[in-house]
């Protein structure tokens, strides 16, 4: 009875440590990368980020705040110039479950991402929206950051 206990306890720790380090793995500022496509076939196709775009930056603080600094090419001049449509700093993050979490603000539900990190300073975004382009079918694309 008592070994059985103590596994008990040991699934319940491993379960709870699980979600709370993939919280906690979050928490920090992530610089864009490019996106990464999975076609349905299999095969995978990395594109770099446009020109500009490698300088946003997302941050998932301790808090449950989310802030995004997007930017764009300025058609005008050439210069890097903060995106404003797509910029914001009053957003949250919330896990819903390991590795799924949920991006939201006050006026609207959010959008859900699988969150994953292929090692300790690199994150994907995932967003499973299935999308054909130049007649090609794709079953979802990462959104690659790198921890700064």
């Amino acid at each position: 009875m008592k070994k059985l206990l103590l596994l008990l306890l040991a699934i319940l720790f491993y379960s709870c440590s699980s979600e709370d380090e993939s919280s906690n793995q979050i928490v920090g500022s992530w610089q864009y990368q490019g996106i990464t496509e999975f076609i349905e076939e299999g095969e995978t196709i990395e594109r770099d980020p446009a020109p500009c775009t490698e300088n946003s930056i997302i941050t998932f603080s301790n808090n449950g705040s989310f802030k995004s600094v997007e930017y764009t090419v300025d058609v005008g001049t050439g210069e890097c110039i903060i995106n404003e449509l797509a910029t914001s700093d009053d957003l949250q993050w919330e896990e819903i479950s390991n590795g799924t979490f949920n991006i939201f603000s006050d006026e609207n539900l959010g959008t859900e991402y699988e969150i994953s990190f292929p090692d300790n300073k690199t994150m994907w975004m995932i967003s499973g929206e299935t999308y054909t382009r130049e007649e090609v079918n794709y079953s979802y694309r990462a959104y690659v950051y790198k921890k700064i």
